[in-house]
């Protein structure tokens, strides 16, 4: 890059100065300057390939084998929960006439349904409710518990405390203990 940038002057007798520009005078972007009361600039478009902009990516989330291992049982068990549901309900709509006839189910005519939303979808709802109990929710919860217990359990190990520099372990992610099993050379 090369350019110059003309700076007027502060009387109107004075003439403006042109400055020279190049690649030794570029301040990148998120550069801090120190010691500087006042400076000129202008700003200068490099596109998108810049380095600075290439290293702005949203960064991945860490998750253990385990727990993606976990997320997507559950995706499976939500699908299975979905097609389970959808199928009672395509199998009630076809017999809903001769559940109408018994009257421990119904027993005033008169009312047959009070769900809001068409037959079809407040039935799918309803079974979708109804196998809920397919999905282990207390399962992440029981994992987070033995993950800290498991790091609680490293930093007061004994035989992993270091004497020359006076430090036991310490876990500094629950993570950590999914990966020690993985771990290769």
């Amino acid at each position: 890059f090369t350019g110059s940038m003309a700076v007027a002057g502060r009387a109107e007798a004075e003439q403006s100065t042109e400055q020279p520009l190049c690649g030794d005078h570029l301040l990148l972007r998120g550069t801090q300057l120190k010691n500087t009361a006042w400076v000129f600039g202008i700003v200068v478009y490099t596109g998108r390939d810049t380095r600075m902009v290439k290293n702005t990516s949203k960064t991945p989330m860490k998750l253990a084998n385990l727990e993606r291992v976990v997320n997507r049982a559950m995706l499976i068990v939500l699908t299975t929960q979905a097609i389970l549901a959808l199928l009672s309900d395509v199998m009630f709509n076809i017999s809903q006439a001769s559940f109408l006839s018994y009257w421990y189910l119904f027993p005033d005519p008169s009312v047959i349904s009070n769900i809001i939303l068409p037959d079809w979808l407040g039935y799918w709802f309803t079974f979708f409710i109804l196998y809920c109990n397919l999905m282990p929710i207390s399962l992440y919860a029981a994992m987070e518990v033995c993950n800290v217990c498991q790091a609680y359990f490293i930093g007061s190990d004994l035989q992993m405390y270091d004497e020359e520099q006076d430090c036991p372990a310490t876990v500094r992610s629950t993570n950590l203990c999914h990966e020690l099993g993985q771990v290769s050379y």
